[in-house]
């Protein structure tokens, strides 16, 4: 039996897609860059450029160092408890660009929209279009052990 991740997209935005069947990674891609997105987009990043020419598709210019938090429009649920989807780059996107993530994990119990957070690790702008597949995430089991917190303990009682 396959267990399942179900995603809701709540945004305009290409579905969450494996490019091969056994791929470890889940691709996720940049929503459509509407006007109520845009707004949004500012919102949570006030000094991020965003540039929208009139005939011309808007497009977030990031710069050398500069990070970006994109909502994704999209939500996910895990078919069981102890697993979590941790974000990964794409390689691609790492070595040809210079992006790389920021925030990594979205555990089981985490309704909310999946931000993609992204730096800019590179020595150029970069332009961030809709639709381009940007990071990719992981499912991978979580062991969820008790925590005891202790007054003392001795290196030998860790082995």
């Amino acid at each position: 039996m396959t267990d399942t991740i179900k995603f809701l997209k709540t945004r305009e935005v290409k579905s969450p897609s494996r490019t091969n069947s056994y791929d470890a990674g889940i691709d996720f891609y940049v929503p459509e860059l509407t006007e109520d997105f845009i707004f949004l987009l500012r919102e949570k990043n006030p000094k991020i450029e965003i540039w929208d020419r009139l005939g011309e598709p808007p497009y977030i210019c990031l710069r050398p160092h500069e990070r970006v938090l994109i909502p994704s429009g999209i939500h996910c649920q895990m078919s069981q408890p102890g697993r979590a989807l941790i974000a990964a780059n794409k390689s691609g996107v790492a070595t040809k660009s210079g992006l790389i993530f920021g925030a990594q994990v979205v555990d089981f119990e985490y309704q909310g929209e999946i931000h993609l957070s992204l730096i800019n690790a590179g020595k150029e702008p970069v332009n961030i279009v809709s639709g381009m597949k940007i990071l990719q995430f992981i499912e991978t089991p979580v062991f969820n052990s008790d925590i005891e917190i202790t007054e003392s303990i001795t290196p030998q009682e860790f082995y």
